[in-house]
């Protein structure tokens, strides 16, 4: 087989082979819990809401494995020219590039950590004191709070007195970690 490698076909033989073996590894490594997401190199910025860039070594991977394989096929397959071969190859590796893309940008919006960070949009809403709240912002309680679709529980201060468990508060302010909260005049103990 290698006896009729000639020229052109070398070029993407080289390049295929080692690609396939690094995208196979990258897979493997994927499959058992390992990600690259911290050691990965991005050409782009990545802007926190879950924009994936297209330059990465995951993707320029796929781009020399597909660029191989397709130019391969072209020459060997098709007895195709040159420059066609070259073209159609490089549409291929990009197009798999922008599907690579496309895929984890997907996965990225299905995935979630469960961590929430609660922002100013709290502020003014009810809560319930889940852990008295000491005066005076001396220690923490906890509230709970309807806050992205579900209810959830976060350390709570206060700038007054002393909140007692199940007392219905309104927050105040948000800071990260923390919630300082308020008893509303005529604020009721919800029912235990």
């Amino acid at each position: 087989m290698f006896e009729s490698i000639v020229g052109l076909e070398w070029m993407f033989w080289l390049l295929a082979v080692p690609a396939t073996i690094v995208f196979a590894i990258q897979s493997l490594l994927t499959l058992v819990g390992v990600t690259m997401d911290h050691s990965d190199i991005h050409f782009g910025h990545d802007d926190g809401h879950g924009y994936s860039p297209i330059f990465t070594v995951r993707n320029l991977v796929v781009f020399f494995m597909i660029f191989g394989w397709t130019g391969i096929a072209m020459l060997r397959e098709f007895n195709a020219g040159m420059v066609t071969t070259l073209a159609v190859s490089t549409v291929a590796g990009i197009a798999m590039m922008l599907v690579v893309t496309l895929m984890f940008y997907g996965i990225s919006k299905l995935s979630s950590s469960g961590n929430y960070t609660p922002d100013n949009s709290l502020v003014g809403q009810e809560a319930a004191v889940y852990l008295r709240i000491p005066p005076k912002r001396s220690g923490n309680g906890k509230i709970i709070v309807t806050a992205g679709g579900r209810k959830r529980e976060f350390p709570a201060q206060t700038h007054g007195e002393e909140i007692p468990t199940n007392t219905m508060v309104r927050i105040q302010e948000v800071h990260p970690g923390m919630m300082i909260v308020a008893v509303e005049k005529g604020a009721q103990r919800k029912p235990a």
